[in-house]
């Protein structure tokens, strides 16, 4: 049963130029184990980027304060989008992997011109939306509704913690 079950991807794989680790690494992504969190920084600072696009849009960061009452959502994550808090903090959490020739591996660094640029403001909007209506996003507005706009952020091994410190 073992080989017979494998055999066509094996015979489709042997076709290809597919190098093994890169096709272990698509499996283990696809089919690894659920709902562990990963730890390493870069999935930490995923994690921290939602929590920071949340709250902004949460607080009404960048709406002018005589709109603040009767602004609309997404009018609501322009502003934030617009805001220099935004631009700044999404240069700083959005790093870029750099090859480094001494060292012979590759390492996360700081882009040299601002990658806020390089996206059209739709697609900032578009991603921050994605991102307040994602099941984690609603996790996240009804922890700050709790906490009357503080970020929610819970010491280690605490049940349902959203940000562990």
């Amino acid at each position: 049963m073992g080989k017979e079950k494998w055999a066509t991807l094996i015979k489709y794989l042997d076709s290809t130029n597919a190098k093994p680790e890169s096709v272990l690494n698509l499996v283990k992504q696809s089919f690894g184990v659920k709902n562990k969190p990963k730890t390493d920084d870069y999935n930490q600072m995923r994690r921290a980027w939602t929590l920071f696009v949340v709250h902004g849009i949460y607080n009404k960061s960048g709406v002018p304060e005589k709109e603040k009452k009767t602004v609309k959502i997404s009018n609501q994550i322009s502003y934030f989008v617009e805001s220099k808090a935004y631009q700044m903090t999404y240069d700083l959490m959005h790093p870029v992997t750099i090859y480094n020739e001494k060292l012979k591996k590759k390492e996360w660094n700081t882009a040299e011109e601002s990658l806020y640029k390089k996206k059209s403001q739709d697609s900032h909007v578009r991603a921050c939306r994605k991102l307040w209506d994602s099941a984690k996003g609603k996790l996240l507005r009804k922890e700050l509704k709790n906490k009357k706009g503080k970020i929610p952020i819970y010491y280690k091994h605490q049940l349902n913690a959203i940000f562990e410190i």
